[in-house]
């Protein structure tokens, strides 16, 4: 059994827990630093999932065109899920300063 890394404050380096409510920042316990999971990681990982997704739907299932462009989006979801799960095992995803509610960029 794999033991799942937990994420490290960037600036003390406390282990940051992923308990938190719903749409609120992580909370560093050893310099109350409010942090959120990186943005450029996650987008870095979406993009990952989509040229899987793509691959295995043109090489794997021999996919052209519009099918192509369904299906993706339809294995995307899969994929997705699948490498979150499994890339959480391996690596935490890193923190960065909590910027307020911006979404993109």
């Amino acid at each position: 059994m794999l033991v799942t890394p937990k994420p490290k404050c960037p600036f003390c380096g406390t282990i940051v827990s992923y308990d938190k409510p719903v749409g609120k920042p992580h909370e560093c316990t050893g310099c109350r630093a409010l942090l959120q999971r990186s943005r450029s990681d996650s987008a870095r990982q979406f993009w990952a999932s989509v040229v899987v997704s793509v691959g295995i739907c043109w090489f794997g299932f021999g996919l052209r065109g519009w099918r192509l462009a369904a299906w993706t989006v339809v294995v995307l979801l899969a994929v997705d899920f699948l490498l979150i799960v499994i890339g959480e095992r391996i690596r935490p995803t890193p923190m960065e300063p909590y910027d307020g509610h911006k979404i993109i960029g």
